[in-house]
């Protein structure tokens, strides 16, 4: 399948944490998001430019790369994973394409550390590498 590079943007500031992004309202039953995850969601497609893609046929690979202080002045590594920090990104840039997450066959997201600069980088292709059973 061929791959084609669709869009690469940057997000400045930090990423919310999956576990922050979310309150439950236990009276109502019901999950909703926190304001820092709304805002954050909003930063992201307030920065990613519109890209159309067939629904019915195009799939999605997303690699993030996430750059901040990974540790404490004391230089101990802080209890910040970035399992399920790249679903709020997809969430985002999926509502602002006007698809379903199911259309992103591969995502990939690492960090980088810098005591400096807090921002995201974000390189979306259209297309993704099928393995087949046999491959695995």
């Amino acid at each position: 399948m061929i791959i084609t590079k669709l869009s690469e943007f940057v997000i400045e500031g930090k990423v919310p944490s999956y576990n922050m992004s979310f309150k439950v309202n236990y009276h109502k039953r019901c999950i909703y998001l926190t304001k820092a995850a709304h805002d954050f969601k909003r930063h992201v497609k307030e920065h990613m430019p519109y890209i159309k893609i067939d629904p019915l046929r195009d799939f999605l690979t997303i690699y993030i790369v996430v750059v901040q202080n990974w540790y404490y002045k004391n230089g101990k590594l802080k209890k910040q994973d970035i399992q399920n920090m790249d679903k709020l990104y997809i969430d985002a840039l999926c509502e602002h394409m006007g698809i379903d997450d199911s259309h992103v066959r591969v995502s990939h997201i690492e960090k980088i550390q810098s005591a400096k600069k807090t921002y995201s980088k974000v390189v979306i292709y259209k297309g993704s590498k099928l393995l087949q059973e046999k491959d695995i």
